[in-house]
């Protein structure tokens, strides 16, 4: 059976970076500033979901009340109109405690972005049961070769999504050892795209799903994928990335494309601003960006070639071109910390950005595979190298 830690060894591989072996981005942190963060409204509402942007402060229902018979005397209506007014009084100092309560402690989600992970125990179940709320989008890979990009094999009767309802955020590579952009560009390899496509809308169309978020070429900024975009192959990538979408709009229009940068540009010869590499907004549909802790720590803004490196520059980088965000991995490195700090700093920025607009957080995904000696994953809690942050993210997603 082939299951998340199994067919894409390559990509758990890469996981192991320079810059996540510490504190620092490479080649350099770039500028340090403080990331403000916008106030989430506090909005008591009555009973059914709190409005989205907003804190439940939870007023109760009138349903919920008790109703007393008041067919008594008039005596005892005083007393009950007293006893009313006393309980109006006790009421409204609980609701202000409560709402004084949810101001000081952690933001609340709304429920305005689909909230997930990867990993075999985000398809099975047991991950939601965990944090206490089903995941609604999952993250997987087809990217070790030509065959995998093609079969899918993680979608098959008896692997891991083949029940899979929701949503998907999946990677499937691009070109591959002795493949070139150049090669792409001139369409080498469109037959083989056109498969995956095809094979993707078959699978997809079989039952009722989520929506599919294919993420080509992901992480093209760091050197470790054999479709690594160096300076020289930028000219290139532009026109094969062109191409593949127009793939995807011939034959399986209804998939959203993801362009999917690493966090910072990182490796040899890889001296570029990678929004240089941006394909043109007609030919993207999300932006998406893998953040872990290792780009979290200092709190820097930009790479050191000048590119978005902070959270709040991808966003902005999100918005300025009109697309939703996505997170597509994220989490707790943990050869550079047990770190709940970052986990509430990346559940705070869920609440106060998520949405489907442009710079609005659509999905975001928890790296949750269990790799390297578990660098990353925080459940089961039992094997996690970082328990402060699992209790952190249980506590909050």
């Amino acid at each position: 059976m082939i299951t998340h830690r199994t067919y894409s060894q390559t990509h758990q591989n890469a996981r192991v970076r320079p810059e996540m072996l510490s504190g620092q981005a490479q080649p350099d942190q770039g500028h340090i500033r403080n990331e403000p963060q916008k106030a989430l409204a506090l909005t008591p509402y009555v009973g059914g979901i709190a409005p989205s942007g907003s804190v439940a402060v939870g007023i109760p229902s009138p349903d919920s009340r008790t109703r007393t018979d008041i067919h008594q005397t008039h005596g005892f209506k005083r007393v009950l109109a007293c006893l009313l007014l006393a309980t109006s009084l006790v009421l409204g100092s609980l609701t202000a405690a409560t709402a004084a309560t949810a101001s000081a402690s952690s933001l609340t989600p709304t429920g305005s972005w689909l909230s997930g992970g990867s990993g075999d125990e985000v398809t099975d179940g047991t991950f939601g049961a965990w944090r206490g709320t089903p995941a609604r989008v999952a993250t997987t890979w087809s990217d070790i070769s030509p065959a995998a990009q093609v079969n899918l094999w993680q979608f098959d009767v008896g692997n891991a999504f083949a029940n899979w309802t929701g949503s998907v955020d999946l990677a499937v590579g691009a070109i591959f050892s002795g493949e070139s952009w150049a090669a792409a560009a001139s369409g080498a390899y469109d037959a083989r795209w056109s498969q995956t496509l095809s094979h993707a809308k078959a699978i997809w169309t079989s039952k009722q799903r989520g929506t599919l978020y294919i993420r080509f070429a992901h992480e093209m900024n760091g050197d470790w994928y054999p479709w690594a975009v160096h300076p020289a192959d930028i000219g290139n990538f532009k026109a094969a990335w062109v191409r593949f979408f127009n793939l995807k709009q011939s034959i399986f229009p209804s998939a959203k494309l993801v362009f999917g940068t690493n966090g910072n540009t990182a490796g040899s010869n890889m001296g570029y601003d990678w929004r240089t590499i941006w394909p043109g907004d007609p030919y993207v549909d999300v932006y998406s960006v893998d953040w872990y802790s290792n780009h979290w720590i200092g709190n820097p803004t930009v790479d050191g070639y000048g590119a978005p490196m902070g959270l709040l520059q991808h966003q902005q980088f999100a918005q300025q071109h009109g697309k939703p965000m996505g997170i597509s991995e994220w989490g707790n490195n943990s050869q550079v910390g047990d770190q709940p700090n970052y986990i509430q700093y990346m559940h705070d920025f869920f609440v106060t950005h998520g949405g489907s607009g442009a710079g609005q957080v659509l999905y975001e995904s928890l790296f949750n595979v269990h790799q390297n000696s578990n660098q990353f994953g925080l459940f089961p809690e039992t094997a996690t190298l970082a328990p402060n942050a699992a209790a952190k993210y249980r506590s909050l997603f």
